[in-house]
């Protein structure tokens, strides 16, 4: 994905036709949200014209600025900054109305409370070209979890209630969020022995992904196939990519596990040098066994 704006500043448009005969997939500026709505509105009547995909991250700037949890009881007796779950409803009622007035291409990197699925509900029977996403640890990690202010646990969007969680892979099993991603963001360990609202958001995610994944079909949430419908054919078809599925003329990108071997989760023994995930000392399910890019083994016995 490239810049939507340039330097992500949400003050000038990228040369989004250049890039996207660079090979560009789709166009972003991350957790920093375009503040200008006008310029948004632009960019996106500029990407329909080439046919390209935006990719926003719904939340209103003003209310979620120095945020690290959702508010509520739990925020309150931890004295956590929080912010309302409205701040990504808000965020993503603004995109919409734009998808709406430009007929642009649009993908909500994050979907994670339940009173934005409405919304986006009405924009799918509306016919608009909307499809939205969610983090791993937001599929299968609570408010709760923060615990005694581990920062392993701050995240942006910040941890939901279970009501929400639930919600969410409720969203997924239905196909309203239509893919499930890593959100892989390393850090190093003095960005995260920080006082929990100043530490640096997010969490390690490739290495872990599966075996979180695995929880939720371990616990009855979504089967297999739900699973990698969200996590590798609909990220593909999105994308406009020939993989995540399997098929005639289609990259050998290959997965072999046992979804159901057991193992304690060491984070020093992760291949990321960051080491800043939510799972270490947790009990898992779900080993990788091998892997495979475009049919060379890459991991395990096979490499």
């Amino acid at each position: 994905m490239a810049a939507l704006t340039k330097a992500r500043e949400g003050r000038e448009m990228t040369e989004i036709g250049f890039l996207t005969d660079l090979g560009a997939v789709a166009f972003t500026d991350g957790v920093r949200v375009v503040r200008d709505t006008k310029l948004l509105g632009r960019c996106m009547t500029y990407a329909r014209g080439l046919d390209a995909l935006i990719v926003g991250h719904p939340q209103d700037p003003s209310l979620s600025h120095g945020a690290a949890a959702t508010s509520g009881k739990f925020a309150s007796l931890y004295g956590i900054p929080a912010v309302s779950p409205m701040a990504e409803v808000m965020g993503l009622d603004r995109d919409l109305a734009l998808v709406a007035m430009t007929r642009g291409r649009y993908h909500a990197d994050q979907i994670t409370v339940a009173a934005s699925l409405p919304a986006l509900a009405r924009a799918r029977d509306a016919g608009l070209d909307v499809t939205a996403g969610i983090s791993i640890h937001h599929l299968t990690l609570n408010e709760f979890d923060v615990g005694d202010y581990r920062t392993f646990f701050r995240f942006t969007p910040p941890l939901r209630s279970e009501d929400d969680r639930l919600s969410m892979v409720d969203a997924v099993a239905q196909g309203l969020i239509d893919t499930i991603a890593s959100f892989h963001t390393p850090q190093d360990e003095e960005s995260k022995r920080l006082p929990f609202e100043a530490a640096a958001p997010g969490a390690v995610g490739l290495q872990t992904l599966l075996p979180a994944a695995l929880r939720l079909y371990h616990q009855g949430g979504l089967t297999l196939p739900q699973l990698f419908r969200a996590m590798a054919l609909n990220p593909a078809r999105r994308l406009d990519l020939s993989a995540g599925r399997l098929s005639d003329g289609a990259p050998a990108d290959l997965v072999l596990f046992d979804p159901d071997a057991p193992f304690v989760l060491d984070r020093f023994a992760l291949l990321s040098k960051s080491k800043n995930t939510p799972f270490d000392g947790a009990r898992m399910q779900g080993r990788v066994l091998g892997t495979w890019v475009a049919g060379t083994p890459v991991f395990g016995d096979h490499a």
